[in-house]
């Protein structure tokens, strides 16, 4: 994928929206394309991160060791895929699996940690980020608690 289009995928997600254009082109430099074919994994549970993804087009579903879980499915293009994965070496939490043929950038966290060093005020952003799907997840498991329970 040509820089000036990873750029404007960038561009387009959400959490890179408070970015300047210097620091998307700095991200979009270090990050890679990566095509995903139909029922190959695109991240494995229990897996190191080395980086997170964002979905440019296709649809993922999330699998536990339990098994697929298909209302659990990515589909938004600039979907942010592993986020936490940005600042620390976590294990995946679900695998995800390419329901269809998938197009996805890679930023690798080496990359985006010395961006972060670069320009503190995006750690700042990232943490709030954190805070936030921390909050959703919580939230999440709180939802799916209650269900469990009353079914």
């Amino acid at each position: 994928m040509a820089l000036e289009k990873m750029i404007e995928v960038l561009g387009q997600v959400s959490f890179f929206q408070n970015f300047s254009q210097d620091q998307i082109k700095l991200v979009a430099f270090v990050s890679d394309f990566r095509h995903v074919q139909q029922g190959d994994l695109l991240v494995q549970e229990g897996d190191v991160a080395e980086g997170a993804f964002i979905l440019v087009s296709g649809r993922l579903a999330v699998e536990h060791k339990g098994g697929t879980h298909h209302d659990s499915v990515i589909e938004d293009a600039g979907a942010l895929i592993g986020d936490m994965a940005l600042l620390a070496a976590t294990p995946r939490a679900a695998s995800m699996r390419a329901l269809t043929e998938c197009e996805v950038v890679f930023v690798p966290r080496t990359h985006f940690k010395k961006l972060i060093q670069t320009y503190p005020e995006l750690g700042e952003m990232m943490s709030s980020h954190i805070r936030q799907s921390l909050s959703n997840y919580v939230g999440n498991l709180t939802s799916i608690r209650a269900k469990l329970k009353s079914g």
